[in-house]
């Protein structure tokens, strides 16, 4: 900080006496607890704010994925519904045929009408059912994919094991390494408030300069170095409910972790 004054004085002899004064402070932190614990949490707010952009991605591409493979599946059942449709068509031809020439019972004739009629209303909810989720499916990537197949290999991409697919899940699960950080972040908070009521220590350098116009004159300087320590005491309860506050926190960090 800078300041300076400067001032005028009338002498009994009729002449004016003025005066002015400078001083410069130079202040260095040395020990600022609470300036340390601060800056590693917005470090950790920073990474945990990139892993919840990563889970929002991870999220769309999962709901895309979901939907296409939405539209993949209504797409095999029709398939394989049309090629059951036309062989129970062959094995109705077979049954008149057989009804006709007598070695056969109606009733039989009857069962098979029943299983085409229900594989025929089969592919009709099937159908309704692929055009809501070729619908979403242009919704969510704004697109619609002119062939939906299976990719022709996936070998490398699944775990040979049910233990090893769970720790590709948990590896690559943005929303638990976004809890895990926000568990870090209510720590760190916690630590930053507790920070509060430690005190600080500071280099201080302050330079005054002053000068006195007289009869002689004059013109001094004074150097000043020392460390200032400020410990407060009272806060009056804020940091009481900060921790209460940081440590609710806390908790609900845990309980989405577990």
């Amino acid at each position: 900080s800078l300041t300076r004054e400067i001032g005028t004085t009338a002498r009994p002899a009729g002449d004016l006496q003025t005066t002015g004064s400078a001083s410069l402070e130079l202040v260095q932190p040395i020990l600022r607890r609470e300036t340390q614990a601060e800056a590693v949490l917005q470090l950790n707010e920073a990474e945990t704010a990139g892993l919840s952009l990563e889970n929002a991605r991870s999220l769309a591409i999962l709901e895309a994925s979901n939907s296409y493979l939405s539209v993949l599946q209504s797409q095999l059942i029709i398939r394989f519904a049309e090629e059951h449709e036309a062989r129970l068509e062959s094995l109705r031809v077979i049954m008149e045929e057989r009804v006709n020439a007598g070695g056969a019972s109606p009733a039989e004739l009857q069962r098979v009408l029943a299983r085409i009629q229900g594989i025929r209303a089969t592919i009709s909810d099937v159908r309704a059912g692929l055009s809501a989720n070729i619908a979403e499916l242009v919704l969510l990537t704004n697109s619609r994919p002119e062939n939906v197949t299976l990719p022709e290999t996936i070998e490398g991409f699944l775990p040979e094991t049910i233990e090893g697919a769970f720790e590709v899940a948990k590896r690559n699960n943005w929303e638990i390494r976004t809890s895990r950080n926000l568990l870090e972040s209510g720590n760190l908070t916690l630590r930053t408030i507790l920070a509060k009521r430690q005190p600080t220590l500071d280099l201080s350098l302050t330079r005054d300069l002053e000068r006195t116009w007289l009869d002689d004159g004059n013109f001094s300087r004074d150097t000043t170095i020392g460390l200032n320590m400020n410990w407060i005491l009272f806060r009056n309860g804020v940091l009481d409910e900060e921790l209460r506050s940081a440590s609710a926190r806390m908790k609900e960090a845990e309980i989405r972790l577990e």
